[in-house]
């Protein structure tokens, strides 16, 4: 009985953190907005003002550069083991997926850090091309993506308490 009831618990607290994770990938590209621009919207331009805006700041730091492409890198495995960790675990490797996922949300933890790097960069140096949205703004963007990771770990060591409880794996 007591394991049915943690079970439950457990796999509530994982669709839970599913839904937010999918709400986040809806809401996520309205909320992450870094800059606006002045001229009419064009996706053409504003690619080229996105390229300008990531790469701009980082020019002759080549520590920054470094730890751009390690994020980059990383951000994408961790959309990956999103699925990746459920695939792992199917083939009795739980602990393994479970761990390499909290590894890379703790390491996409500094994402913040460069974004900040980039805004203080644009703010002594503004652009005619592109407006700074407001600190506000920008503020909730850091909250919303520190706690899509904080959710991302939450549904990771809760999917693996969900199969070591089960005994599916062991």
């Amino acid at each position: 009985m007591q394991q049915n009831t943690t079970s439950i618990i457990i796999a509530i607290i994982y669709w839970g953190a599913l839904t937010y994770v999918v709400l986040f990938a809806l809401t996520g590209p309205l909320v992450m907005t870094r800059f606006r621009m002045k001229k009419p919207f064009s996706f053409t331009k504003r690619r080229h003002l996105m390229k300008l805006y990531s790469r701009v700041p980082l020019q002759g730091h080549p520590k920054q550069q470094l730890e751009n492409k390690i994020l980059k890198f990383t951000g994408l495995l961790m959309i990956l083991m999103i699925r990746g960790q459920l695939i792992i675990a199917a083939y009795g490797h739980v602990y393994l997926g479970t761990a390499s996922m909290c590894l890379l949300c703790l390491i996409n933890w500094r994402m913040p850090k460069l974004r900040l790097f980039r805004r203080n960069y644009w703010k002594n140096n503004p652009s005619s091309e592109f407006v700074l949205v407001s600190d506000k703004r920008f503020k909730f963007a850091q909250f919303w993506i520190k706690s899509f990771l904080v959710v991302l770990i939450v549904m990771s060591i809760s999917y693996l308490i969900f199969i070591v409880n089960l005994g599916t794996n062991s």
